[in-house]
């Protein structure tokens, strides 16, 4: 163990032992032997806590790289919150993804600090949940999936998600979205979960379909992307009609 990764009370400590290690036989022959033995118990002791204070042992390896959080798991992909360590990928993500833009509706270009804010409000704000969709593999980050408008009263709730681009038709979105509906009545005990998906977006809609969501009808011409009007659609999904369609599967 290095000296200069311990503190000065843990230096201290371990300079004391080995001194009594060393003057022990010189006191008491008689005793040489047994309390020579119990400082050496002491040292290998005291080693072992200084390595667990800064989270390090040679036996299991190096304890500072943490396990990944795994909060929602899907086969393919995993939810968990998000880090200050997304903020690179967020900022390129909604900044320089030019398809997820289109479809989004995302109309601003964001700062590093303004992701950075973003990220740090998640704790604060209860009216919302956000979870990073990540990949099961190699724990590639490729997306988020968001609860936000939620009404505890009327137990309601707005639903949205994006998925990078490189990562779109690989089902990432299918499973988040299955596990965040899921969340949502299983966990948050919302009745009504709903959405808007603008026309041009005819897969997002496909996926909606597919784990639930029913359209309730159009809202015309009202969002406007690169000089032109679109229409979007609203759909929603019921807690008794995902449950439903969770024991047929």
């Amino acid at each position: 163990m290095n000296f200069k990764e311990c503190n000065l009370s843990e230096n201290l400590l371990l300079i004391i032992i080995l001194a009594w290690v060393l003057l022990t036989p010189m006191i008491d022959l008689t005793r040489a032997v047994p309390l020579t033995l119990w400082s050496l118990i002491s040292v290998v002791d005291s080693y072992f806590y200084a390595q667990i204070c800064f989270k390090r042992t040679t036996l299991w390896g190096d304890w500072s790289m943490a396990m990944p959080i795994k909060y929602l798991l899907g086969n393919k992909i995993y939810l968990r919150s998000l880090e200050q360590t997304d903020v690179e990928f967020m900022h390129q993500f909604v900044n320089n993804d030019v398809e997820a833009r289109r479809l989004t509706g995302t109309q601003n270009c964001f700062t590093l600090a303004q992701i950075e804010a973003y990220i740090g409000s998640q704790g604060h704000d209860d009216s919302r949940v956000v979870f990073g969709i990540v990949r099961h593999e190699d724990d590639q980050m490729v997306g988020e999936v968001v609860l936000n408008d939620i009404d505890r009263n009327n137990r309601s709730a707005n639903f949205r998600i994006a998925i990078s681009d490189p990562f779109t038709g690989q089902g990432y979105g299918t499973e988040a979205t299955r596990l965040m509906l899921d969340y949502g009545f299983g966990m948050l005990n919302l009745h009504r979960i709903e959405l808007d998906v603008y026309t041009i977006n005819e897969r997002a809609a496909h996926v909606y379909e597919k784990v639930g969501f029913k359209r309730e009808g159009v809202k015309r011409q009202n969002w406007y992307f690169n000089h032109q009007y679109y229409d979007s659609i609203v759909m929603s999904v019921l807690e008794n009609e995902f449950r439903a369609m969770k024991t047929t599967k």
